[in-house]
């Protein structure tokens, strides 16, 4: 709140300020500018290297660290996997990429997701 000069004596987690489409609160979370909105927490490249591999890139901030999940459907209530080698994966301010064998998997979607390291 203070670092940003927002309001201190107000919530204001569940507001975007800098309306990039994540909160106050996500921002804070993800270790992205909450009034900067190319500083959001995204995949920021996907590459599929034919039925061998996939490859996600995101950039990353100190203090953070990541995981890689995956399903074999877009359902409610799906199951989310965690990626083998894909979890605990720190930050540093530089982009990450993960590489993933897919192997004749015919349906894999992924997401990514971010959390504040002690």
């Amino acid at each position: 709140e203070y670092d940003y000069a927002f309001n201190l004596f107000v919530n204001d987690a569940e507001q975007d300020a800098d309306g990039d489409g994540a909160n106050n609160g996500q921002e804070r979370i993800a270790g992205t500018h909450p009034l900067d909105s190319n500083s959001v927490f995204r995949v920021s490249g996907a590459e599929s290297f034919g039925p061998a591999a996939f490859v996600l890139r995101w950039p990353t901030a100190t203090g953070r660290s990541y995981a890689v999940h995956f399903t074999g459907e877009l359902v409610p209530g799906a199951a989310w996997t965690n990626e083998a080698g894909g979890t605990n994966i720190p930050g540093d301010g530089m982009t990450k990429a993960y590489t993933n064998a897919i192997g004749g998997v015919s349906n894999r979607f992924y997401r990514l997701s971010v959390h504040p390291t002690p």
